[in-house]
Formats: structure tokens, C-alpha cells, sequence
């Protein structure tokens, strides 16, 4: 996939998982003009007004949904967009994935952005890595 983020106006390409193929091709027919999901118009969408307040409801709308979500498979937490991008960020750096790595998946333009993504670890994380000292 290519495409081109208007936050830095940088082109970027990506290649996809079989999985994140999947839900493009379920989108596919629901699909408008040149956008993957069916969020913004071009003849409605012309303004940098529009685009924004569009986008801010679409925000709010999968934000509900993920709070209905978590709600329905029990998970007590405020789960939002920004919690997701976090936990996405998390777990890759989790999973020893280098900061400068995680930070062109998402996009940052410094290292700096992305270290305000990356969870601390918890507690018990820290507690099991002092432990491989004496052992």
C-alpha cells in the first residue's frame, strides 16, 4: 500500500498482512472515490473544515465502538483510538522491535513523538528483569 500522510506530507510504503488485506477487501464495496474506507466525500469533503470536522466525528464514532467493544468482551477500561495507537506501540517495543522502527510505522517524524507512545513497563516486567541478574 502506498499513500501519502498529510500530517508531514511524506509517501510511504507499506506492505500489507494478510489480515489487514482481508478488511481492505471488505471495504472495497463500500468504497468512495479514491479513499480505502468510506469516511470522506469529494463533493461534500472540499474544505479544510469539512475534511476536519469529518474526520473528528468518524473519531468519535469508532471511539464509541471501541468502548461498546471492550464493554462486550469485559474489559473495564476506556478504550479510544489514542489507547489503541499506545497499545499498538507497546506492544511492538514489548516484543523488542527497535523505537526507531516503531516510529516510522507510525508515522512520527522524531523519536521523541514515539517515546510519549511507549507504555513503561510495568512493574512486574521490571521486578522478572532485575530477578535475571542472580540468576
Amino acid at each position: 500500500m502506498k499513500y501519502i500522510r498529510s500530517k508531514n506530507d511524506r509517501l510511504y510504503t507499506i506492505p500489507l498482512i494478510a489480515e489487514a488485506i482481508n478488511i481492505i477487501d471488505y471495504y472495497r464495496q463500500y468504497r468512495r472515490d479514491n479513499y480505502i474506507f468510506p469516511i470522506l466525500y469529494k463533493k461534500r469533503h472540499q474544505t479544510a473544515t469539512s475534511i476536519y470536522n469529518r474526520i473528528k466525528k468518524i473519531n468519535r464514532e469508532v471511539n464509541t465502538n471501541l468502548k461498546e467493544i471492550a464493554s462486550m468482551i469485559g474489559i473495564d477500561a476506556d478504550i479510544t483510538f489514542y489507547v489503541a495507537r499506545h497499545t499498538f506501540a507497546t506492544v511492538l517495543k514489548r516484543k523488542g522491535l527497535p523505537t526507531p522502527v516503531i516510529q516510522e510505522m507510525m508515522g512520527h517524524d522524531s523519536e521523541k513523538t514515539t517515546q510519549i507512545y511507549l507504555d513503561d513497563f510495568d512493574n512486574e516486567v521490571l521486578y522478572d528483569a532485575s530477578k535475571m541478574l542472580v540468576n
